[in-house]
C-alpha cells in the first residue's frame, strides 16, 4: 500500500482536493498540519518559509518517511522538497494547484488552467479540479427541499452566486445585471429560478439580487439563517444551472452533475499591481523575470476566465458529461507511473 503525507495549512478547498487524490490511490493517508509563526509571511515569500515553521505546533516530520508527499500551497511546497531530501529521493513532491516557484523541481504537478503553470514533462494540467460531489449529502438535502420546490414550475434554474475576489467584482449593478439575465432566462424557458449566495457576496450584492427578484424565485441568502443549507439540495434537483465566473469550485460542482452550466462572467477591476504581473508574466523568459517568478517572490495572477474558456472550448459547460471522475483518474494514473518510474526530478 502507498503511503502518503498531506500537508494542510489553511485552505479546505485544497485539502479536499488532495483527499480525493488519495483516496483513489487507495493510500495509507497521514494528513499533517503546519503551523507558520508568521502565516501571512510564509504565504507572500514561500523561499522563507522553512525558517518560519512553527515546529512545536507543527505535526512531526521524521521518518518513516512516505511514498508521497501532496500539497497544494506556496507555503508548504519548500516543505515538501525538502521531505524528498531527506528520505534521500524515496518520497515523491506532488503538488496539486499551483507551487509557488521552483516548478520544475516537483515531481508532478497537478493543475487546473487558470493558474497558467507552465508546461512540462512534471505538469498534468487537468480539465476541472479534483473533486466528487457527495452524493449521500445530496440526496438528503434535495429530500428535505423538494417539498418547497414542488409547486415551482419547471425546469429549477439554479443560480450559484458567489462574490467579489480580486479582480472579479460582484458590486450592486453587477448582482442587479445578473438577477435580471437570470430572470429572463427563467421566463423564456417558462421554468423557475433557485437562487443561493455566499459567504463573499456581501450585503449590498444580496439586498440588490433579493430586491431586483421581487419574490420571483426561491431565493436563500447566506446573511439568512436557516436550518438546512440547499447548495447541496440544488446540485441534485435543479436542471440547469448559472455560475458566477469568480467560484472554481461551484463551476466545477455544477458541472459535475452532468446538466447544462452557463457561466455568468463578472467584469474585472484590474489594479495596478494586477496589469504590472500579467506584464512580467508575459515576459518571464527575460533572466530577471524568470529569477523573480522561480523563486516564489511574485506569481502568475489567477485567470478564472481563461479556466471558463477552456470549459467552453472543450464542450464541458453543455451538460453531455460530468467528467470528474475521469480527471480524478487522469491524475490517478499519472501519480501511479511517477511511483513507479526512477526518473523523476530530483531537486
Amino acid at each position: 500500500m502507498v503511503d502518503v503525507w498531506i500537508l494542510t495549512h489553511r485552505r479546505v478547498g485544497d485539502l479536499q482536493q488532495m483527499r480525493t487524490l488519495a483516496s483513489a490511490l487507495f493510500a495509507r493517508v497521514t494528513e499533517k498540519k503546519i503551523v507558520f509563526h508568521y502565516p501571512r509571511l510564509a504565504i507572500s515569500m514561500p523561499f522563507l518559509s522553512m525558517r518560519l515553521i512553527d515546529f512545536g505546533q507543527s505535526a512531526p516530520l521524521a521518518p518513516p518517511w512516505p511514498d508521497l508527499v501532496l500539497v497544494a500551497e506556496g507555503a508548504l511546497g519548500r516543505l515538501a522538497l525538502d521531505i524528498r531530501r531527506r528520505s534521500g529521493g524515496t518520497a515523491k513532491a506532488v503538488c496539486v494547484g499551483r507551487p509557488r516557484g521552483r516548478t520544475d523541481e516537483f515531481d508532478l504537478i497537478i493543475t487546473t488552467p487558470q493558474y497558467r503553470v507552465p508546461a512540462g514533462a512534471n505538469v498534468v494540467e487537468l480539465a476541472l479540479p479534483l473533486h466528487v460531489g457527495d452524493e449521500d449529502a445530496m440526496r438528503k438535502e434535495a429530500d428535505l427541499l423538494l417539498p418547497e420546490l414542488a409547486a415551482l414550475p419547471r425546469p429549477w434554474i439554479a443560480l450559484l452566486v458567489g462574490g467579489t475576489s480580486a479582480p472579479d467584482i460582484l458590486d450592486a449593478a453587477t448582482a442587479k445585471t445578473l438577477a435580471r439575465e437570470a430572470l429572463t432566462l427563467a421566463g423564456e424557458k417558462k421554468g423557475s429560478l433557485l437562487v443561493i449566495t455566499s459567504p463573499r457576496t456581501g450585503h449590498e450584492a444580496e439586498h440588490t439580487l433579493a430586491q431586483t427578484l421581487h419574490g420571483s424565485a426561491h431565493v436563500q441568502l447566506w446573511s439568512a439563517v436557516r436550518q438546512h443549507n440547499p447548495y447541496r439540495g440544488y446540485l441534485k434537483l435543479a436542471d440547469s444551472f448559472i455560475v458566477t465566473s469568480d467560484s472554481i469550485s461551484m463551476i466545477a460542482e455544477a458541472i459535475q452533475t452532468g446538466k447544462p452550466v452557463t457561466v455568468f462572467r463578472l467584469p474585472q477591476r484590474l489594479t495596478g499591481l494586477h496589469r504590472l504581473v500579467n506584464f512580467l508574466y508575459s515576459q518571464r523568459t527575460w533572466p530577471i523575470v524568470k529569477t523573480l517568478f522561480g523563486s516564489g517572490l511574485i506569481e502568475a495572477r489567477t485567470d478564472r476566465l481563461l479556466f471558463v474558456d477552456q470549459l467552453k472550448t472543450q464542450g464541458l459547460l453543455d451538460g453531455k458529461h460530468g467528467c470528474g471522475q475521469s480527471q480524478i483518474e487522469i491524475a490517478r494514473k499519472r501519480v501511479i507511473q511517477l511511483l513507479h518510474s526512477s526518473t523523476a526530478p530530483q531537486g
